[in-house]
């Protein structure tokens, strides 16, 4: 009976996270701006944001974005890729976001 009540515990917990559909997408909303933006690493290498997406059992924003020299996506929480490691860069031409 203890385990049952763990589990329903964690069960109602992750569902407490959920908020309704036209809540997420306001919060989605105020991300528009940076969709199909470019970006560098400080490491190096560009990146354009493809999607802003909330992972499923924490309903954190994250955000999926693809190198511009290779052909790979990634995902990374939303506070990590804003937190100084990228840079936005305007436009792939004026930027030389590709050279290096």
């Amino acid at each position: 009976m203890v385990l049952i009540g763990k589990l329903r515990g964690l069960f109602l917990k992750s569902h407490e996270a959920r908020k309704p559909v036209e809540e997420l997408e306001l919060e989605l909303a105020e991300y528009v701006s940076i969709l199909n933006s470019y970006w560098r690493h400080r490491k190096g290498g560009a990146y354009q944001i493809k999607h802003i997406a909330y992972r499923e059992s924490t309903m954190a924003l994250e955000v999926v974005y693809a190198s511009v020299s290779e052909d790979v996506v990634y995902i990374r929480p939303l506070a990590e890729f804003m937190d100084g490691r990228f840079t936005r860069v305007s436009d792939l031409g004026e930027s030389g976001i590709l050279a290096g």
